[in-house]
């Protein structure tokens, strides 16, 4: 029988060099996820989230400890399990159509397969009528949803996402939002989310990761009890919000936050 557990997350420890001496960046990390849940990882910017995110994709290497994806160690990135940057990483000499077609070209289809699987997944972010168009003739919003497109036609078991929607206006974030919710239903991709937006995490998330640094540690996790689709205004959403934004001031009383609010 299929595990809830996809990814088990054990002990991580993470150094890097500085001025000849290794700095710990991460220390002490251990969570598991379920299948199909929505994870934020929400902490300042240099507490190692996204040293984490890359750790748990197999692009970075733990000092100690490990990374298990279904049962098996995570020791190289794996197509079950793609990131989704912040920059979004189009070609810009590929047409939309042939920026999703890109990871597909790997594996053994053939070109009208993979053209009909890539119209399949622009279809299904709203940008079909945009595939032979290039991207620099879009928005930022939606250049990141072609970039979503090209992500799910991989069909991966997990997505990680490193502050995916931070270079967006609000209009743009909150609907991006909202539409890699509709995905995620439909298609039950398990999502890592690296943001420092407290109201994105609460807004998305089954459950935050809070994460203070030097070095990087999980001091907190949270459980968000609310049903989808959530109501920004509604005294629970702000209750959530309001445990998040004591546990900062908290764990930093003389640090400026610098999250989104």
């Amino acid at each position: 029988m299929e595990s809830a557990t996809i990814i088990q997350v054990e002990n991580l420890n993470k150094s890097f060099p500085n001025k000849g001496k290794p700095e710990p960046v991460l220390q002490h990390i251990s969570f598991h996820i379920e299948r199909g849940e929505i994870i934020s990882i929400l902490g300042q910017s240099g507490c190692g989230k996204t040293t984490l995110l890359n750790i748990i994709g197999g692009f970075e290497k733990p000092d100690q400890g490990r990374v298990l994806f279904d049962g098996k160690v995570v020791e190289r990135p794996s197509r079950r399990c793609v990131m989704l940057f912040q920059h979004y990483g189009l070609l810009p000499w590929r047409s939309v159509l042939k920026n999703v077609e890109l990871g597909l070209e790997s594996l053994k289809l053939a070109p009208k397969e993979r053209r009909d699987r890539a119209f399949d997944y622009l279809k299904l972010v709203g940008l079909h009528e945009n595939a032979d168009r290039f991207p620099n003739e879009l928005s930022g919003g939606m250049q990141q949803r072609v970039a979503i497109a090209r992500a799910l036609a991989l069909q991966p078991e997990v997505i990680l996402m490193d502050e995916p929607f931070a270079a967006l206006d609000t209009f743009n974030r909150y609907y991006l939002q909202d539409e890699l919710l509709r995905l995620q239903a439909k298609e039950k991709t398990t999502i890592v989310l690296v943001t420092h937006d407290i109201d994105e995490a609460v807004y998305l998330s089954d459950r935050v990761f809070m994460m203070s640094a030097n070095p990087g540690q999980i001091h907190r996790e949270l459980k968000i009890q609310n049903s989808r689709p959530r109501d920004r205004g509604h005294s629970d959403f702000q209750y959530y919000r309001k445990i998040i934004l004591e546990e900062f001031h908290f764990h930093h009383p003389t640090s400026p936050i610098d999250y989104h609010i």
